[in-house]
């Protein structure tokens, strides 16, 4: 889920939203596959290597 808000004077209230959900493989298929760097992907393997030990 990611919960989105506007501040400021177009303020809304939080609303949440379902993410699609992505396998492994599919995420590494991208990695390799598309040019440059992914930051996000990038760092949620670091974390996951963290988690894994």
């Amino acid at each position: 889920m990611v919960k989105l808000w506007v501040e400021g004077e177009h303020a809304r209230e939080p609303r949440l939203f379902p993410l699609k959900a992505v396998d492994n493989a599919s995420l590494l298929e991208r990695a390799v596959l598309e040019p440059g760097t992914d930051e996000l992907f990038e760092t949620a393997l670091q974390s996951a290597g963290t988690l894994l030990g």
